[in-house]
């Protein structure tokens, strides 16, 4: 029985950064839901209904890097931090993302 031996795969320099950039969104996505998960973000509260958002992003899959499966919800955004998490639907933001 022969082995037959694999070829090496070289890639150009265009797909290598292409690769780089996909690797890198997808490390900051699993960052991003990481400080999610660990509690960082605050869930929906009282103090969410009152307060006005930089940035609302309305229905969006969020995956929490659980392994669980992914939930629709919104994301309340106050100048570089998500600060609110799940159904935001009566809130108001300066800007709105659909």
């Amino acid at each position: 029985m022969k082995i037959k031996r694999m070829e090496t795969i070289r890639y150009s320099p265009e797909r290598k950064l292409m690769r780089r950039n996909l690797l890198l969104c997808l490390l900051a996505g699993s960052l991003l839901t990481g400080i999610v998960v660990s509690g960082a973000v605050s869930s929906l509260g009282d103090a969410a209904h009152t307060q006005t958002f930089d940035f609302l992003i309305t229905g969006g899959r969020i995956v929490d890097g659980t392994g669980a499966p992914w939930f629709s919800g919104d994301l309340g955004i106050v100048g570089d931090r998500i600060v609110a998490v799940g159904n935001l639907s009566r809130v108001t933001a300066r800007t709105r993302i659909d």
